[in-house]
């Protein structure tokens, strides 16, 4: 906080922008990729789009698998999907004994 309450922003907004923009074109494609695999393979596409993902974003195919279980995904697809991604996300993150 800065002086009288103001608060202080350490981060340009450019930078903010390009990071909001960047995570909408990940989540897009993670979309697209997930509807793509769900029609090619079937539930184990979406499942094995879940591992990837997850090493570098697990908020765009947690929110991926959740929109898509809207739809045309089982609910207990979406979990273990997400489940898998927070999974992986956590090893390749905090390191896996």
């Amino acid at each position: 906080m800065g002086h009288a309450g103001t608060v202080r922003h350490s981060a340009t907004p450019g930078v903010e922008v390009v990071g909001v923009v960047s995570f909408g074109a990940l989540l897009a494609l993670v979309m697209l990729l997930g509807k793509a695999l769900q029609a090619w393979i079937g539930e184990a596409g979406v499942l094995t789009l879940a591992t990837p993902e997850a090493v570098a974003d697990v908020d765009a195919i947690t929110l991926s698998l959740a929109c898509m279980s809207q739809d045309e995904l089982t609910i207990r697809v979406a979990v273990t999907g997400i489940l898998i991604a927070a999974a992986v996300n956590s090893a390749v993150k905090g390191g896996a004994p």
